[in-house]
């Protein structure tokens, strides 16, 4: 017929709840494909979509989305390859969860650095004691790096938009997701390791988001899956 019906569940999709229109992938007789459809403001039959609280990125609209016999027009079906559109057309939301990895390592080194300046053990600042001071310092570099390159990618997708499509820039974007988002869950835990006892009071940790780095790694595609599909280049064979 003209219409494929679809029957399933996906958590952890961000602005499902609000999206006019989503892409849905799945495989049709065995094959990985693409599809665009109109949620109808939200009411499209045999569709529900629901917010989800989490531990992490608590400001971000992360939904569960569920599919019972939902009708979609089979004309909504985009061409090529599902994986191939799912990999090498999210350039731009891995550019933007690199961006927020950043901000968040941003914000957990200069609280580190800040603490270590003023807190004081064993009658010394904590900025004296090298396990403290060397891993502080090595992050603002580390921070530095990426944030360079996070601004000439952007940039160079600005002057060439066909960039958005390119498997060399989706490469590129992939490997600056993960770096970032893991170096943000390092970051973290740097923090904790400077605070000591007080980064596990409620006081401190909720404010903190140790987890938010962690949701960034599943974000946009799973650090697993992403790695994965970066690591088949590398090894591919004729």
């Amino acid at each position: 017929g003209d219409k494929i019906v679809v029957n399933g569940k996906k958590l952890f999709i961000t602005n499902g709840m609000i999206a006019d229109y989503i892409v849905l992938y799945g495989r049709l007789q065995g094959t990985l494909r693409a599809i665009i459809f109109n949620t109808e403001n939200q009411q499209l039959a045999n569709f529900k979509s629901s917010r989800v609280r989490m531990f992490g990125m608590k400001d971000a609209f992360v939904s569960r989305l569920v599919f019972e016999g939902t009708e979609i027009p089979k004309k909504n079906l985009m061409d090529g390859d599902g994986l191939d559109i799912m990999f090498h057309q999210l350039t731009e939301e891995r550019l933007v969860i690199s961006a927020e990895a950043i901000g968040d390592m941003i914000n957990k080194t200069y609280y580190s650095h800040v603490w270590a300046l003023e807190r004081e053990q064993f009658t010394k600042k904590l900025s004296s004691f090298q396990i403290i001071r060397v891993p502080i310092t090595e992050q603002f570099r580390r921070i530095s790096f990426y944030l360079s390159a996070l601004i000439n990618y952007t940039r160079a997708m600005d002057a060439d938009p066909e960039l958005r499509g390119s498997k060399q820039m989706a490469s590129a974007a992939m490997g600056l997701k993960i770096d970032t988002c893991e170096l943000a869950f390092e970051t973290s835990n740097d923090l904790y390791r400077t605070m000591g006892g007080r980064a596990f009071t409620e006081q401190y940790s909720n404010q903190f988001g140790l987890l938010d780095a962690f949701c960034m790694l599943h974000g946009g595609g799973s650090h697993y899956v992403l790695a994965d599909a970066e690591s088949r280049r590398f090894f591919k064979t004729r």
